[in-house]
């Protein structure tokens, strides 16, 4: 008995020896990488200086998402003082000669009026939108790229509202060359700024966040690697410990035959002991950098949030007409722009009226909706809103051609009531094409 046990552990030393020669192949235990406390970032290549570059080219020409909210607020503030200083002093008699003094027609004073009270209307909401970005934190950069891109709008409206109305006063010969150089120049550099604006938002989508400022509690990022090249962050909590080694560890599969049962137990425990391998903790403790986490802009959120500021503006402009006809009917006959209709037209038309003010507060709720919310949600009120909003321009088509038909020798009631219709009805083409695009773009 004790020949047999010796034999067996004879073998069972050799057999150790022979796999040591050997060196058998252990089958590499995949640890993830986790993030310390300590300071060491990647070494930095010379294509990510390049890219550091650009995007600081990039920045210097285009302006933030807090830039535009301040430029809008900016805006609405100085035409909340202009306007609280014009009611002011509305009643203090100033004299001035008859060069100085505007001489308008009343079509030209109507028209003067109405852009005037557009824009200040159109105002308000610029206001609100950037007040309530600004006072967002950064984290919500989706909300706030949406309320940059309404304001921004809203205020691009506005000033091609004032624009019409400088021309208008540059047209009737009652504007010097001051108001010309001032007036113009500064409609021109409004809408250049609210161009920039536009062009700014949509090349560079909402803001990047940082991790660190968005998630206290996760002050980590891991890389990802993409197929296309791109490296994408994501969030790993932060850790004081790597982690615990697995409990078992993969062992080379040998199959050896032994004469006795006590032989083979022995020689398995032997290469069981051999075959275990030490791992140094400090190759699993990588060195990871912090990278901002990029919020990627997607088509179908670009496309819905256009949609629905289209539909909002012309649910304004639209309530906003057609709550100005209501309020001066019936008008001056001895007024140049009065037109005189028959009862029946006169109650169809104030019946058209009014059902525009109640399709267009319709429209506005639905595109408001679609403005806060996200997702498919959001796409189908947008689709909504201009649904909505195709049927208020053929309201306003209809009331148009009403007006046409009761002044036959009149070609700008005619001109400007197809301008009109036109240009609503193209915006919210645009609305269901922006719409549809961003759904067939959308991955």
């Amino acid at each position: 008995m004790e020949d047999k046990i010796q034999e067996t552990f004879v073998l069972a030393v050799a057999v150790e020896s022979q796999q040591e020669d050997k060196k058998p192949p252990v089958c590499a235990v995949q640890v993830v990488a986790v993030a310390m406390e300590d300071e060491k970032v990647l070494p930095v290549t010379s294509k990510e200086i390049k890219k550091k570059k650009e995007e600081k080219k990039e920045a210097a020409v285009l302006m933030s998402v807090k830039g535009i909210l301040e430029w809008a607020f900016f805006l609405a503030s100085t035409v909340a003082v202009v306007t609280v200083g014009i009611l002011v002093f509305a009643n203090t008699p100033i004299s001035c000669s008859h060069n100085q003094c505007p001489n308008l027609t009343p079509a030209q004073g109507a028209k003067v009026d109405r852009y005037g009270y557009g824009s200040l209307w159109l105002t308000v909401p610029q206001g609100a939108a950037a007040t309530v970005g600004l006072l967002l934190p950064r984290r919500h950069a989706r909300s706030r790229w949406s309320l940059a891109l309404f304001a921004v709008v809203s205020a691009t409206v506005a000033h091609y509202m004032m624009g019409r109305m400088a021309l208008i006063f540059i047209g009737a010969k009652s504007a010097g060359i001051t108001f010309i150089i001032l007036g113009g120049g500064g409609v021109v550099v409004y809408l250049a700024g609210d161009l920039l604006g536009l062009i700014s938002l949509l090349v560079k989508g909402p803001e990047q966040a940082s991790k660190l400022q968005a998630d206290p509690w996760r002050k980590r990022v891991r890389l990802r690697s993409v197929e296309e090249g791109e490296e994408r962050a994501a969030p790993i909590r932060q850790t004081r410990r790597a982690m615990l080694l697995p409990k078992i560890l993969t062992r080379a599969c040998l199959r050896i035959n032994f004469v006795d049962q006590l032989g083979r137990s022995m020689a398995a425990s032997q290469l069981k002991a051999s075959s275990v391998v030490p791992i140094d903790d400090s190759k699993m403790m990588e060195p990871v950098s912090v990278v901002p986490k990029k919020i990627l802009l997607n088509p179908l959120f670009v496309s819905v949030k256009v949609a629905c500021i289209l539909a909002l503006l012309g649910a304004i402009v639209l309530a906003s007409n057609a709550a100005d006809a209501l309020k001066q009917s019936p008008c001056n006959p001895a007024d140049s722009c009065c037109i005189e209709l028959t009862d029946a037209a006169g109650a169809k038309v104030e019946a058209l009226e009014r059902g525009q003010l109640w399709v267009s507060g319709v429209q506005a709720v639905a595109a408001l909706l679609g403005l806060l919310l996200s997702g498919r949600r959001s796409q189908a009120l947008a689709f909504i809103a201009l649904t909505v909003g195709a049927v208020n321009i053929c309201m306003d088509a209809v009331v148009d051609a009403i007006f046409i038909k009761a002044a036959p020798g009149d070609h700008s009631i005619e001109t400007n009531a197809i301008v009109h219709v036109v240009i609503y009805a193209v915006l919210d083409l645009i609305g269901f094409i922006v719409l549809i695009l961003g759904q067939f773009f959308f991955i």
